[in-house]
């Protein structure tokens, strides 16, 4: 039977560190309660998905999406549904769940039947794994998911935008919010319109569902969308995000068990997204409380 396996943790290299974070990001980090006050409604919302899909698995479409009957429903159960002008709306059409269901196809937590017509199913011994972690595990989790293993061909983006390409547009847009004091305001309509392929909608309410940024939207009445008119960095993107860019320019450390021949390159040069995930996560690992554990899956 697969089980949750324990990830040692090495002892924290304390100058990494305090390259990575100010002391008082390390403090923020360190007093983060998961259980009781996860940063964002990311958990709440993912365990609604899973909740939807439930024991029997759900109908997906030949393209593997999310039936158009479907996104009704499991909008109007997510903590912030979207109200839509459109009348016709198609999976992308609602950014939370698209994001969801991009980080869930990333994790490994379901499979897809095409035996007669394509169903999604949960992977029962996937999801003993995910339910013995803790909320702070199952947060991570999904993070690992969404920065070192989606692909937006999941969900129909066939702009090349691989796992690279996500991570590098949540750098880049990180930098434009650190640039703007923390918030960026949505003002001309072509700025809306290319917030659609930089970071991509979906890439933006998963930034917002990981308590990364507060997004406010404009008018539905007046937009018929889900358009942003202001994103705002909160002080936990600050610290996570921008550990995370920081971390693209430093050199591997003595003993990491990089190769020798690539010392002198930076890491974002050499490590693929979900190498460049462990290799993070690595060094802030120690300041999370009840970071412990990762999810268990089997591999074809």
């Amino acid at each position: 039977m697969l089980a949750t396996r324990a990830i040692s943790s090495p002892h924290m290299n304390d100058q990494a560190i305090s390259s990575l974070l100010t002391p008082g990001q390390i403090g923020l980090l360190e007093t983060q309660d998961f259980e009781n006050r996860p940063p964002g409604p990311i958990l709440e919302d993912f365990d609604v998905l899973l909740e939807f899909i439930g024991n029997e698995g759900i109908p997906v479409t030949p393209t593997h999406l999310l039936q158009l009957n479907q996104l009704d429903t499991l909008n109007s159960r997510l903590s912030q549904p979207v109200l839509l002008g459109s009348k016709r709306p198609l999976q992308k059409s609602y950014p939370a769940i698209n994001g969801l269901y991009l980080v869930l196809r990333s994790t490994g937590l379901v499979t897809i039947d095409n035996h007669k017509k394509p169903w999604l199913r949960l992977d029962p011994v996937a999801m003993e794994s995910w339910r013995s972690l803790s909320r702070a595990e199952r947060y991570f989790e999904l993070l690992k998911a969404w920065w070192g293993r989606s692909s937006g061909e999941t969900i129909g983006e066939l702009t090349g935008d691989g796992p690279d390409r996500c991570l590098s547009k949540l750098m880049e847009i990180f930098k434009e919010l650190r640039q703007s004091q923390g918030v960026l305001t949505i003002a001309q309509p072509y700025e809306s319109e290319m917030l659609k392929f930089h970071p991509g909608l979906h890439n933006l309410a998963l930034l917002e569902l990981f308590g990364f940024v507060r997004i406010r939207l404009i008018d539905p009445s007046v937009s018929k969308t889900w358009s942003p008119s202001e994103i705002r960095l909160t002080d936990w993107g600050d610290a996570i995000l921008g550990s995370c860019v920081e971390l693209n320019y430093k050199k591997p450390m003595p003993g990491d068990g990089l190769p020798e021949e690539v010392k002198d390159y930076d890491l974002g040069m050499i490590l693929n997204p979900l190498e460049y995930f462990e290799y993070w996560g690595r060094l802030v690992r120690p300041c999370i409380r009840g970071w412990q554990r990762e999810l268990e899956i089997q591999r074809n």
